[in-house]
């Protein structure tokens, strides 16, 4: 993520279900080091059609010797008021987590481009939830290009 540290701005689309669309707002991040370049830090804004403004903040440590990240999520929307603990794998365009909650997933995937930066938000819906179809649908999806300046 080094290459990608510094502020961004874009779009941020966000449904609760797989029925809703996605409702598009304006939307920033901010990528930068931690802990003495161990990890980096990715803080989000986004709004929520009904809810308004929200932030969210993934910290991310370094690989194991199995190539394991493990990362801490707060969101003011999503997962508040304690912090989700995400386990995942990395490579040099994509960082991808996942946590369990209440029998569902979060699945989150970091993505990274020459000039562009991506967070997409699944939520995996367990077999045998009345109404719903199982499997990953999109909940929250934004794209960022790099503040000039």
């Amino acid at each position: 993520m080094e290459m990608h540290t510094g502020p961004w701005q874009g779009t941020c689309g966000f449904r609760l279900t797989p029925d809703d669309d996605l409702a598009v707002a304006p939307s920033s991040a901010q990528v930068g080091p931690e802990a003495t370049r161990t990890g980096w830090s990715l803080r989000y804004t986004w709004a929520h059609p009904q809810d308004g403004e929200q932030a969210g903040v993934l910290l991310v440590g370094g690989p194991d010797e199995e190539g394991r990240i493990t990362a801490a999520w707060l969101d003011s929307w999503h997962q508040r008021p304690q912090v989700r603990l995400l386990v995942g794998t990395s490579d040099a365009t994509r960082t991808i987590f996942e946590t369990d909650y209440d029998g569902w997933r979060w699945r989150i995937l970091v993505t990274t481009a020459s000039g562009s930066l991506g967070l997409t938000m699944h939520n995996v819906v367990p077999d045998g939830s009345e109404g719903m179809n199982p499997g990953p649908y999109v909940v929250m999806e934004a794209r960022w290009s790099p503040v000039a300046g």
